[in-house]
Formats: C-alpha cells, sequence, structure tokens
C-alpha cells in the first residue's frame, strides 16, 4: 500500500517531536537555574522570612536536639510608609552646652577643624530651654569617615532627643550585601548607602537616610529599602526528640510549668523533627515572627520588650505589667546565676537603667521583642547577639537572671 501523500512523513513527525521535547527541556532548565539562584521565602504570621544558604547547628540538652537555621524576617509592606519626615536626622540637639562644648565634641569624635566650624555656623541655640539645635549641612555629613561617623552619633546617642541616633537602623551581619540581600534595592541606592554605613561589633550601622532618600523617587524603591532598613536576623528552629530513654526529660523540660499534657503527644511526632512553635506557650507561639498592627490609640506602643517578657506564661496577657516592670520583677523574681529553664528571664541595664529584658527558650537562644510599636517583630535570637545589639546602642550594659518564683 502507497503511503497518503496528504499525511506528513513519519520521519519528519519524529523529529518534530524530538525538537519540541529539547526546546521544553531547555526552558525547564534555564527555569530551574534562575530558582536555584533565587532566595527561598516563607511566610511566618505577617512577615516573610528569605533565607540564606542552610547552615544548620545542633544543640543538645534536656530540651532534646535543636536544630537552629539562620533567617531573615522582612518587615511587612502593609506597615511601610512612602513619606517620611527626615527633620530628625538632619536636626542634631544638645542640652546645657554652649557652642565651644559643640565644638570640643565634634574635635573628639574626629570631625576636623574646618567642618567643625561649618557645622557650628549652623547652630541655633535657645537659651530659655537650654536646647542647641545644629541643622548639620548634606554635604558635610556626606564626607564623614566611619570611623567619625560611629564617634560622633555615639555622643549625639547620649541626647534622647537624637532618636535616628540612639536607634539606628542595624543589622547583624558582615557585609551591605548580607543586608540587602534580594531586597529589591537597586545598585544604584546600595552604592549611596555604602560609604555612609559604620560598624559597632557585628553589627553594621546606618543613620543617614536624609542622604539618600531624597534622590529616591519610585514608590517601590522607597519601600523596597525601608523594609530592608528594618530586616531582622533570627533564628528557625526544630526540636527532635529522637532518643526514647530521655523523652521523659524533654517533656518536662517543654511542659514546664503546668504543661507537660500538652506536650507529650508531640514527642513521637518530634522523633522526626518539629517546629519550636508547637512547644511554646500560647503567647509566643502566637506571636512568634509576628508584627504588632498599628491601633488608633497607640495602644501598640506599649508593647514593648517588658510587655513580652512577664506576660510569657500569661493567657491572656496582663496590659498593665508595663506600668510597674521594676516592681514586679523584685517582688514576684528571684536572681539566677543562669538560665536553665524555660521562662527564665535575662535583663540588660545600662548603669541602674533597664533597657531590655528577654526569655529563655534554650541552648543559648532567647524570646525577644527589640523595641516597641510595630517596627519590631517577636523573634528568637542567640542570647549573645541580644548583648551585642544593645552593646551598639548603649555601650556597657551589665546582664542579670531571674526566675519567677514558685515554678
Amino acid at each position: 500500500m502507497r503511503p497518503d501523500p496528504t499525511q506528513p512523513p513519519v520521519r519528519l513527525f519524529a523529529i518534530a517531536v524530538v525538537v519540541l521535547a529539547a526546546a521544553l527541556l531547555v526552558s525547564w532548565l534555564v527555569l530551574a537555574y534562575f530558582l536555584m539562584r533565587a532566595p527561598m521565602a516563607v511566610g511566618y504570621g505577617r512577615g516573610l522570612t528569605v533565607s540564606a544558604p542552610a547552615h544548620h547547628e545542633q544543640i543538645n540538652g534536656t530540651w532534646g536536639t535543636l536544630e537552629v537555621t539562620p533567617i531573615i524576617l522582612d518587615y511587612p509592606t502593609s506597615h511601610t510608609p512612602f513619606d517620611f519626615d527626615l527633620e530628625p536626622y538632619r536636626r542634631w540637639v544638645f542640652h546645657d552646652c554652649t557652642a565651644a562644648d559643640i565644638r570640643r565634641q565634634l574635635l573628639d569624635a574626629g570631625v576636623s577643624g574646618r567642618d567643625a566650624a561649618g557645622l557650628l555656623a549652623c547652630l541655633e541655640t535657645n537659651a530659655a530651654g537650654g536646647e542647641a539645635i545644629l541643622r548639620a549641612p548634606d554635604v558635610i555629613v556626606a564626607g564623614f569617615s566611619p570611623a567619625v561617623r560611629n564617634a560622633l552619633y555615639a555622643r549625639l546617642a547620649h541626647d534622647p532627643a537624637n532618636q535616628p541616633h540612639i536607634r539606628p537602623f542595624m543589622f547583624r551581619c558582615e557585609t551591605i550585601e548580607e543586608w540587602f540581600a534580594g531586597s529589591g534595592v537597586s545598585t544604584e541606592v546600595l552604592k549611596k548607602i555604602r560609604p555612609l554605613l559604620y560598624r559597632r561589633d557585628n553589627y553594621l550601622l546606618f543613620s543617614d537616610l536624609q542622604l539618600v532618600l531624597p534622590e529616591i523617587t519610585s514608590r517601590f524603591e522607597r519601600v523596597a529599602l525601608y523594609r530592608a532598613l528594618h530586616r531582622t536576623a533570627t533564628l528557625r528552629v526544630r526540636v527532635f526528640a529522637i532518643d526514647l530513654s530521655t523523652r521523659q526529660a524533654v517533656r518536662d523540660y517543654w511542659g514546664h510549668p503546668d504543661r507537660v499534657s500538652e506536650i507529650e503527644p508531640l514527642l513521637v511526632a518530634a522523633a522526626d523533627g518539629m517546629s519550636v512553635i508547637s512547644f511554646l506557650p500560647p503567647f509566643a507561639r502566637e506571636r512568634l515572627y509576628t508584627y504588632f498592627e498599628s491601633q488608633p490609640n497607640g495602644d501598640e506602643a506599649r508593647r514593648d520588650c517588658n510587655w513580652s517578657t512577664l506576660n510569657f506564661f500569661n493567657v491572656p496577657p496582663d496590659n498593665s505589667v508595663t506600668t510597674n516592670v521594676i516592681g514586679i520583677l523584685t517582688q514576684q523574681y528571684e536572681v539566677i546565676t543562669c538560665p536553665t529553664q524555660l521562662g527564665d528571664v535575662m535583663l540588660l541595664f545600662h548603669g541602674e537603667r533597664l533597657v531590655h529584658s528577654c526569655t529563655y527558650i534554650a541552648g543559648d537562644i532567647v524570646f525577644t521583642k527589640n523595641g516597641i510599636g510595630t517596627g519590631n517583630p517577636f523573634v528568637l535570637e542567640k542570647l549573645e547577639d541580644v548583648q551585642g545589639r544593645y552593646r551598639c546602642i548603649y555601650g556597657a550594659i551589665r546582664t542579670t537572671f531571674c526566675r519567677r518564683k514558685g515554678i
């Protein structure tokens, strides 16, 4: 039988199929390549975690085995404004200082004589309030070296009116690339930020938004920058209870003080690992990796680190605790040498002033809210990293530990 001339030759059809399959294979390989290069993103609460290449650490103890992975928590887009008040960044405040006092502070911080003269030419004094205001010209501030920036801004932080220097943008990292990886902030903006960064311990700090933001007109770019500057380094923690002989100890550790019946059903599943979220008391379980929403009455401003610490075991949380923090700690807690039990408290003091508190989880990991309001999420951090953060802000700090009496 002769082949039907109206049908395509079998050989040509086979070639077409092969070409089509090859094209599809190449497309999938290209897509896979870019997916592998992109950062992995997983949603938690109202934040977004962007993971760097996995680096696991294991910590063994009565809590079982903790598998700890560093992650980054991105600031929610819904919390991000487009317009920013840059006046606090340009307005340096000095109380009870003469022009000579301010000049000496500038020179001691490493500011050149010429730049000090240029800054002092912009000095405004208010004799009645004992306040001197220096509106620093951008052109002078842009020329500071990182060492000068670090020393000068540490001095400005002594006055509570200079909030951008008391609470700079900061991120625990070695390079600007680590801080802004996958953020969507352009290379051009990063070039402007790089010379304005300064370092304290393991943190990079940034206090000069006024030198960068006015040149950014794109709404997308502004939002991306704001979110990246508010990034938080935190930890993803999984609990493993593999050894049958230690499961009772693991149950008792996470069940402290009265949650053993809640924890016991988790132990078989924890043989393959479970998120530490499942082992936390309800207060922390509901809030970990989340941000507060703004409230019309500004109520979120009172939900600070002490509110978080003193409510760790409370259901529902007691909102009045922030009115008598020292009294509650004195009356209801006792000093301990070091934390060994879920819910132990770490207190950081600058002189006699309590500047931070957080709650011990296990190993060297604490549950912490590093600041007030909507800008700071509830996260897990290494104890030493929390201490490092507050040393960057306040300088010398003193650490004590305590435990609620009777538990």
